[in-house]
């Protein structure tokens, strides 16, 4: 019995599955929206220095 470390596999299946793959791609690229990280940067460090501070209990 023979181990084969790498299957080869004949060019019309890997072709299909190189184009599904980058149709999959372009797909999701298209339709994934990027979180706005500096928005989110901001907000964090405002709620850091929240915690940061004391209380002000002079009311």
């Amino acid at each position: 019995m023979t181990f084969t470390r790498w299957r080869r596999c004949d060019p019309a299946g890997c072709g299909v599955g190189f184009t599904f793959g980058n149709l999959v791609g372009m797909y999701l690229a298209q339709n994934y929206q990027i979180p706005n990280i500096s928005k989110k940067f901001e907000e964090f460090r405002k709620d850091a220095e929240t915690r940061r501070k004391p209380p002000n209990d002079r009311s």
